[in-house]
């Protein structure tokens, strides 16, 4: 499945993601996160920003959807703050400039965060442990 077709794990109780309550912003082909989901769907209310770029984008979007208790036990329980810590945090990942699945580069980290709807032990990976981790 590419990065587009991802279904949503279920939220666990006492989330304040805004995908896990009623009245969620957005009702993009993803979901109903406020940035339209996975699916890149610009239905949504709050969205990402715009000063980042691409790759940083698709890297959060991809965690808060097939990592989402990772990607909220990282960077917290509201969607709005969680959100600007990730692309904070991946803004400072550096870039490889192509796909890889091997190092410290945000390239590496969106590759595992892809393969964990099938593989959710890959979200250790896309969080820059294992194989995306920085040399020692």
């Amino acid at each position: 499945m590419g990065l587009g077709t991802l279904p949503f794990a279920a939220c666990s109780s006492g989330d304040t993601c805004s995908r896990c309550g009623p009245g969620a912003g957005g009702s993009g082909p993803g979901g109903s996160h406020g940035n339209g989901g996975s699916g890149g769907g610009s239905a949504g209310g709050g969205g990402m920003g715009s000063d980042v770029s691409e790759t940083v984008r698709s890297y959060c979007e991809c965690m808060l959807n097939d990592c989402h208790d990772d990607y909220h036990r990282v960077w917290g329980e509201d969607h709005v703050v969680a959100e600007a810590e990730c692309q904070a945090e991946a803004s400072g990942i550096p870039e490889h400039g192509a796909p890889t699945d091997s190092g410290d580069f945000i390239e590496c980290r969106v590759a595992a965060c892809g393969r964990a709807i099938e593989d959710p032990s890959a979200c250790a990976a896309a969080l820059g442990s294992g194989a995306c981790a920085a040399a020692q």
